[in-house]
């Protein structure tokens, strides 16, 4: 379970899981477009979704005692962080050049399922699981060993 309920630990573990996405690819040996568009993807996810939680919730300077968490909530965060970046090291590893099929799925779904959570619609508000489950397939899909 991803803690919710301190804005801040939600704007860092996103803000980490874009910042992890980058190192990734920055320091990957695999195919540079690849690398490229998993780091694109998990990183625009977590500016958006830092941004949108910071100026909703973060922004107004409040913490309650019921917002402060504990060590291990943190450290749950911190593993949120890794879990929702482990795809951009999977795609940042592979050498191979050329987009798989199921990698542009993927993509195709990631774009669709950013745009309908940027729309902000209250009925499109879990949209954003979609989108981490799209990059994560992306990811994963770059994994020669899983598919050959």
């Amino acid at each position: 379970m991803i803690p919710r309920r301190d804005p801040f630990v939600e704007v860092g573990w996103t803000l980490a899981a874009a910042a992890l996405a980058i190192l990734f690819a920055a320091r990957g040996a695999g195919w540079l477009p690849r690398r490229s568009a998993i780091a694109f993807m998990i990183a625009s996810w977590g500016a958006r979704r830092a941004i949108v939680v910071f100026y909703t919730h973060a922004a107004g300077g409040k913490r309650t005692a019921a917002s402060r968490r504990s060590a291990a909530s943190y450290a749950l965060a911190a593993a949120a962080a890794a879990l929702c970046a482990a795809p951009a090291l999977a795609a940042s590893l592979n050498p191979e050049e050329g987009f798989t099929i199921t990698e542009l799925v993927a993509a195709g779904v990631w774009v669709v399922a950013f745009a309908a959570e940027a729309a902000d619609r209250p009925h499109l508000r879990h949209a954003r699981w979609v989108t981490l489950t799209a990059s994560s397939v992306f990811g994963y899909a770059s994994i020669p060993a899983l598919w050959h």
